[in-house]
């Protein structure tokens, strides 16, 4: 689940889980956690960064339907890193929702498959 609608995300519908990776927040290039995290400009009270809490986060990449590469952290755990990985080379689907409440926009990610995957 995105918490925000995010400019990567390019408008796509559909992404391919292409890549699993594991890093430290602090091994991360500052210029990829602006990209990573930067989230807006929906609406000017929603534009901002997601605050990176953990110290250590899985690294999804993913390919867009609409040729776009895109990344996203998520907080390390082994479960959620042993459910990427085995998911990994899967379609998923985005799904952007307005939300009136606080005028923000929201984007639910979920997977979509033939093998019937949980919600992200």
């Amino acid at each position: 689940m995105f918490s925000h609608h995010y400019p990567k995300l390019a408008g796509q519908e559909n992404a391919f889980l292409v890549s699993v990776d594991v890093a430290r927040t602090a091994d991360l290039d500052p210029s990829f956690l602006v990209y990573d995290t930067t989230h807006g400009p929906a609406f000017p009270c929603c534009s901002g960064r997601y605050d990176l809490t953990a110290d250590q986060y899985i690294i999804l990449t993913l390919f867009g339907d609409r040729g776009v590469l895109f990344t996203t952290l998520r907080r390390y755990t082994e479960e959620k890193h042993s459910y990427y990985r085995e998911n990994r080379l899967s379609w998923f689907k985005i799904i952007v929702e307005a939300v009136d409440h606080d005028r923000c926009t929201r984007c639910v990610f979920n997977t979509v498959c033939e093998k019937g995957l949980e919600s992200v």
